[in-house]
């Protein structure tokens, strides 16, 4: 046990969880996910993991029909036919769930940012508002970029946010990268991002 041959995270941990594994399934994964050689012999996976080996094919059956891991015939170095077992699903699913925290996090905090500029708590109008500019696809860098805008100008509401992210995005601005280097070119002298008045560029 001190050598641990077996290494996981929590994100693993909690990808797997979504699952109704019992004690084959998850030991059969974490192995698969250790081994990374992962030539499919079963009779080698039953007798490292002293599973038998109908319960082995049991796991690896549940495992595949789950996407989790998949099953190819590749040629080896002298030609010959073998089976390797891939796991871009287990990662695929673990990307997903990596994205989908950090999105959680990411609206979690944008709610907390607005409340803590505003001096008080977001109405549940302007929690639907946000999530429109969310479900819109405007960036969060953008988002907070406008209401940082807002604030410069003396101006924190919505209305104000809304009306800056619609000339950005007019303007093709993803990023605030794209919105500062438009400020430099119309205020030279002061690299400062929010000198410029947004609403006043009739270009």
């Amino acid at each position: 046990m001190k050598n641990k041959y077996f290494v996981y995270d929590n994100k693993f941990l909690k990808c797997i969880r979504k699952y109704d594994f019992n004690i084959n399934d998850f030991t059969l994964l974490v192995y698969l996910n250790n081994n990374y050689n992962n030539e499919f012999d079963v009779n080698q996976i039953s007798d490292i993991l002293s599973i038998k080996i109908e319960d082995v094919m049991n796991s690896f059956d549940k495992l595949l029909s789950l996407k989790l891991v998949s099953l190819e015939t590749v040629s080896d170095l002298d030609g010959k036919m073998k089976e390797v077992i891939k796991l871009d699903g287990l990662y695929k699913e673990l990307e997903i769930m990596e994205k989908e925290k950090k999105e959680e996090e990411y609206e979690t905090k944008i709610y907390d940012i607005f409340e803590k500029e505003f001096v008080r708590t977001l109405s549940p109008t302007e929690y639907e508002i946000i999530n429109a500019w969310l479900d819109s696809k405007y960036s969060e860098e953008l988002i907070i970029g406008a209401l940082k805008e807002a604030i410069y100008n003396g101006a924190p509401n919505l209305k104000y946010i809304d009306k800056v992210l619609y000339e950005w995005h007019k303007k093709g601005y993803q990023t605030m990268d794209d919105v500062n280097n438009r400020n430099n070119k119309k205020n030279e002298e002061n690299n400062e991002l929010f000198d410029y008045n947004w609403l006043e560029d009739d270009e």
